[in-house]
């Protein structure tokens, strides 16, 4: 977001999430915005580089008897790039078209896309592109409530899904209890519940990945690589060396899934070092090669 005269990819992200030219964006409006909006992202590399977490809390009661809740807020503008529209996104092909996060001094790095809408359909679809250094890292909210299992006390955090792409509100408000170990160590854990017309959003979201490599993200929470609560359809696809503290080091799926063509090595996780799938879903592979994953569950 600048006045350099130039259309960033976050200022085109924004424009056809606004249905809208955003800043020196100019569409090319041979068909009407919302038929087939895409960004097409010559060979180089492009570089997220503003801070800031777009996703909050509430504390319904300061005083710790209820537990705080998510609020998602969907700012373009800052941290990851937020889709709320139907769009493509389509690079000179993996080996040379990058969108990454700076690892420069100063800068708190983010997701790099999160896909998520209160109501309509979006479907969005990612192409020729390799995402890397997308990282989600765990907010501190308050202190919680008193353990029953010892005297170190409870911890309320803020945990965000999907270190390089997420689909669906992919956050949740976890209460870790250092007393106890294990799977038993925190309360709600998941990166959220899977968005359905009448729970958390009315939209209808979906994904879907065609030549593109995710590769070196990490999340604390679920889903280094890819997080989605929807439906998601892959190919060509390769998922590498994405490191998650907690389930889905590759993927975390929580929708119906068809992946095809597809690598998944070196990633690790606690749960599912290359994918970990839950929920009522039909998950499909073809021709794909896991190898070199981790995990402790």
């Amino acid at each position: 977001i600048d006045t350099d005269g130039k259309c960033s990819l976050r200022e085109a992200v924004m424009s056809v999430n606004a249905q809208a030219n955003i800043g020196p964006c100019a569409a090319d409006l041979t068909q009407a915005w919302g038929t087939q909006d895409t960004l097409k992202l010559p060979a180089g590399t492009y570089t997220l580089t503003l801070s800031g977490l777009d996703e909050s809390f509430l504390d319904p009661d300061p005083s710790g008897t209820l537990a705080p809740v998510v609020v998602n807020v969907g700012d373009a503008t800052l941290g990851d790039l937020d889709i709320s529209r139907s769009m493509r996104i389509e690079g000179a092909g993996a080996a040379s078209t990058a969108v990454q996060w700076s690892s420069a001094d100063g800068v708190t790095r983010d997701r790099i896309f999160h896909v998520n809408a209160d109501a309509g359909t979006v479907a969005v679809t990612l192409a020729g592109l390799t995402l890397t250094g997308g990282q989600t890292l765990q907010q501190v909210i308050k202190t919680g409530p008193a353990s029953g299992s010892g005297d170190q006390q409870t911890t309320y955090y803020l945990r965000r899904a999907g270190g390089a792409i997420a689909v669906g509100p992919a956050a949740a408000v976890v209460l870790v209890d250092p007393n106890v170990t294990g799977q038993a160590n925190s309360a709600g854990r998941g990166g959220s519940k899977k968005p359905t017309a009448t729970e958390e959003t009315g939209a209808t979201l979906s994904i879907s990945l065609s030549g593109v490599v995710v590769t070196g993200n990490s999340a604390q929470g679920d889903g280094a690589g890819v997080y989605t609560a929807a439906a998601m359809t892959a190919s060509d696809l390769v998922v590498s060396n994405n490191s998650s503290t907690t389930n889905g080091g590759g993927v975390y799926n929580e929708g119906n899934t068809s992946i095809s063509n597809a690598t998944f090595s070196g990633n690790t996780a606690e749960g599912g070092g290359g994918f970990f799938g839950t929920g009522s879903n039909t998950v499909n592979f073809s021709g794909a090669t896991f190898s070199g994953n981790k995990a402790v569950g």
